[in-house]
């Protein structure tokens, strides 16, 4: 066979290089097209050609593209020999990543020594609803799921190969071009017995795979699968399906075995769903969770989970209220995401790897994708905190964009016009200007700081608030004694005067904040700091922190209860460009306090509670014990990767002290007498 062709689009030769896979359908190949492989079909039919020229023409907006992610590996051009025959096409290749199968069963991570937590996986499940999303927007179906054909990164981004076999229509004249194949375990019950290449599928059916994947990720095994109680052998899984038996159908026919997890386990808008995909979707299809509900959903479920405490890869929903997994292995000796005791793990250095991501912004701008290895150790223990919107980013070098056409965003409603920020109602907060003064650090440069008098104020999120979340509550009054904080979180020109180092992974300007810093390392900047200075330098308290944020305003944000006007007072994920900003460039606090929501998370000094039952009422930390080092630390602000929910002034976000990421900062609290 020729083993070089002219790709169609850019009107240029393409050699093929080796061979990477063969099927019954094609041959895949690398080529001398950097980044791009070559599918050759063994016998390219005129339905077959007619497909990919519409897929080349039509293809679905990337919900990843403004993160430099591939999404799915979409058709990029035609191939065509000598004489002008279409052959095949030239796609995307995704490089470090791993297939689903590997990643979502214990055996399988064993086996290839892979390492994961039930948060990463709840990040990965609701990125993976957004792609779906993204392509339902379309009018396409993908028709067939393996998960072998879902690739997932250490970011937790994930990618979906085998596109050519979608069912895809031609938005002028209608036509649809039909997904011809299907797989066991992932076909809805109306499909069952059917020739999937003789029925015009819709996104209700896809609406059933979908399900089955997330149930895959979050419980390690397929649905329909428990203790048979009929007579005989138990029913093969399609028959199953077709007959709507799972553990939790409520048939006796198929119960939980010993070893199936229970699905109360689960945030409860996230139980419910599973139960109308496979209860009530079984006799209404339609019935089922659509892609954006599924999507939605575990992005509110992901919020609520939380690090157990005792092993450092055990998580669960703070709504169950204990860990299952640590329970599960006492009963069963068998642990589903092994890990250490935190003790070890706070010991050991974490490596240092970019923070994760979320999807659903659709946004522009091709960039090529740097491979990335699959990180073994701590796979994804990256996840930075994300949002609703779009797991987030490459910050080892270079963000990324890839998507020529993205489809309209739905027009939203505006909302009604926000108050201004109202004024603490406390008579004990007696606001005057506040007091700057600057210190002088090595090599000329200089740190800005803002005294702040003492005063009183309402901490937390009150009941009212519908996007507070329990950990932000009882709201509390909190007496906060007189200190100063930096005017801006700590930038890489003052980590550099005073550390002699700079860890950043956004190094484009000295004037951006310093990130990828542990709380440790904000630690040893204060202890330096205040031998330079010969004053007492820390990082914040919470209390101090949100004070300091508030600037005596109560509402959600320090502006404020309008999101739609955080983009003149924070970089977050709608602005940022999937990175950080110099300091100062937005819109400060009544206190003349900069970026104290979005760029960078700031660490403050204490350690992490559940809750503000029990907290300091006089604005000092709120430690475990007089040695808080090992302990998991709190961050506040939100950053460039976040959406608005988590840029809230008494949002709280949580990390062990070791752990540096692309998002993570600080700025600095100095409470030396005579401020």
């Amino acid at each position: 066979m020729s083993l070089t062709y002219r790709c169609q689009l850019q009107n240029r030769l393409i050699t093929l290089t080796q061979e990477l896979a063969n099927s019954g359908e094609a041959k895949v190949w690398h080529t001398n097209f950097n980044g791009y492989l070559a599918k050759i079909y063994h016998n390219p039919h005129n339905e077959r050609v007619d497909k990919l020229q519409l897929m080349v023409r039509n293809r679905p907006g990337d919900p990843n593209a403004h993160l430099n992610h591939i999404s799915f590996a979409w058709p990029y051009s035609i191939l065509e020999d000598n004489q002008g025959k279409v052959v095949g096409f030239l796609m995307p290749e995704v490089v470090g990543s791993e297939t689903l199968l590997k990643l979502c069963t214990p055996i399988m991570r064993r086996k290839y020594k892979l390492e994961t937590n039930w948060y990463f996986l709840h990040v990965v499940a609701r990125n993976i609803a957004a792609i779906i999303e993204a392509i339902h927007l379309k009018g396409y179906v993908l028709g067939d799921i393996k998960l072998e054909n879902i690739l997932v990164n250490n970011r937790a981004l994930p990618t979906i190969i085998d596109t050519d076999s979608f069912q895809v229509s031609d938005p002028y004249s209608g036509k649809i071009y039909r997904c011809l194949v299907g797989s066991e375990g992932f076909t809805p019950a109306e499909l069952i017995g059917v020739n999937i290449a003789d029925v015009d599928q819709t996104e209700v059916h896809d609406r059933f795979r979908l399900g089955v994947v997330i149930y895959y990720l979050l419980f390690g095994g397929p649905p329909f699968r428990g203790l048979w109680q009929g007579g005989g052998d138990s029913l093969e899984q399609s028959e199953l399906i077709r007959r709507g038996l799972w553990p939790f159908s409520g048939d006796k026919l198929l119960v939980p075995s010993n070893t199936t997890i229970p699905l109360n386990i689960l945030h409860p808008d996230l139980h419910a769903l599973f139960l109308r995909c496979f209860n009530e979707g079984h006799k209404f299809p339609h019935r089922r969770p659509t892609a954006k509900e599924w999507c939605d959903t575990l992005e509110a479920a992901r919020q609520e989970v939380i690090p157990c405490g005792k092993v450092d890869n055990h998580y669960y929903s703070r709504r169950y209220g204990k860990c299952y997994w640590c329970e599960r292995f006492s009963d069963l000796n068998f642990d589903i995401f092994p890990g250490k005791s935190i003790a070890t793990v706070t010991s050991t250095p974490s490596p240092k790897v970019a923070p994760p991501p979320p999807p659903i912004s659709i946004k522009s701008s091709p960039s090529p994708i740097p491979p990335q290895r699959w990180s073994r150790r701590k796979v994804l223990i990256t996840f930075g905190l994300f949002t609703v919107g779009t797991v987030a980013s490459n910050i080892f070098a270079q963000l990324f964009r890839q998507n020529p056409t993205p489809p309209s965003p739905s027009p939203r409603p505006l909302p009604p016009p926000s108050p201004s920020p109202r004024p603490s109602s406390s008579a004990s907060i007696r606001f005057t200007k506040p007091t700057p003064f600057t210190e002088n650090l090595p090599n000329g440069v200089t740190l800005e700081m803002v005294g702040l008098l003492a005063g009183q104020f309402l901490m937390g999120s009150p009941d009212s608030d519908p996007d507070a979340a329990s950990d932000e509550k009882p709201q509390h009054q909190v007496k906060v004694n007189s200190f100063a904080i930096g005017k801006y979180p700590v930038t890489q020109a003052q980590y550099q005067a005073v550390m002699g180092t700079n860890p950043s992974l956004f190094q484009n300007n000295p004037q951006n904040p310093v990130e990828n810093v542990s709380w440790n390392d904000a630690q040893a900047f204060c202890r330096k700091l205040s031998q330079i200075t010969g004053k007492t330098y820390r990082l914040p308290t919470e209390a101090e922190w949100e004070y300091a944020c508030r600037g005596g305003t109560t509402t959600r944000f320090y502006f404020g209860d309008d999101a739609n006007q955080l983009g003149d007072y924070a970089w977050y994920d709608g602005n940022s460009q999937a990175k950080t900003h110099p300091v100062g460039q937005k819109k400060p606090n009544a206190w003349g306090l900069y970026d104290m929501s979005g760029n960078v998370w700031e660490w403050c000094e204490d350690d992490w509670h559940y809750n503000y039952i029990g907290a300091p009422k006089d604005g000092s930390a709120w430690t475990i014990n007089n040695d808080n080092r090992s302990h998991i630390k709190c961050l506040r602000g939100g950053s460039w990767f976040n959406l608005p929910i988590l840029c809230r002034s008494a949002y709280r976000n949580w990390r062990n002290p070791g752990v540096d990421y692309g998002n993570h900062g600080f700025r600095v609290a100095c409470v030396s007498p005579g401020l």
